[in-house]
């Protein structure tokens, strides 16, 4: 797609294209988000329509086996947790997969609550998109702040609730940057202090003692 000009600030980026004159305003900065989500045939459809969705949110997902191909699945689970932990987040779309007989309840995929478990586990933030039928069961934190319920037959509704949530969401993963930030800027601090100690004794050690007269 050709574009006629574009206008990146701090904050956004719009971009004039040529197609129907369109304009579009990304969010900056460009975060990275796991994107977990089915990549069985019957759910792609849905996925990427709503992957487009948080492209145009500033996000650039990732989901193991779209983006990222692992042709050994014994490296497959070491690959998962590699993307999680290099993501700025964890966006879950929340599909029925299997249904329960005892309660008539849809749950979603297995390996949904694997990716989702790594994720909390070092504190990133997530977000979960949860189609209407699905249950939620046995995820930690499941009564987390960013959980939008929606309906696979009505996207128009889901950029809506998006619309509502993500400046709040790209503003967890800006304030757990900065965090992560000082944390580190911590222990650079103190490993020069550490240095500073060390090189202190040695020197004083070095010095040749002086006699004692008394």
């Amino acid at each position: 797609m050709h574009h006629l000009f574009v206008v990146t600030s701090s904050s956004f980026r719009l971009v004039i294209t040529s197609f129907e004159y369109g304009i579009n305003v990304f969010p900056l900065p460009l975060y990275q988000a796991f994107l977990s989500r089915s990549i069985r045939t019957g759910d792609r459809l849905l996925g990427d329509e709503i992957a487009e969705v948080i492209r145009d949110w500033g996000f650039d997902p990732v989901t193991v086996g779209i983006e990222v191909i692992v042709n050994d699945q014994s490296q497959l689970e070491g690959v998962v947790r590699q993307e999680v932990l290099q993501s700025d987040c964890l966006i879950a779309i929340a599909t029925p997969r299997t249904l329960d007989d005892l309660t008539g309840l849809w749950h979603t995929l297995e390996w949904l609550h694997g990716e989702y478990g790594i994720a909390f586990g070092v504190d990133k933030p997530i977000l979960i998109l949860k189609e209407n039928s699905v249950a939620l069961g046995g995820l930690p934190g499941q009564f987390h702040e960013f959980v939008i319920d929606f309906n696979q037959f009505d996207i128009q509704n889901l950029k809506t609730q998006l619309a509502i949530v993500m400046p709040s969401f790209r503003q967890s993963i800006a304030d757990k940057r900065n965090q992560e930030f000082i944390k580190a800027l911590g222990k650079v601090a103190l490993g020069g202090l550490a240095v500073i100690g060390v090189g202190s004794i040695a020197s004083a050690l070095s010095k040749p003692q002086g006699k004692n007269t008394a």
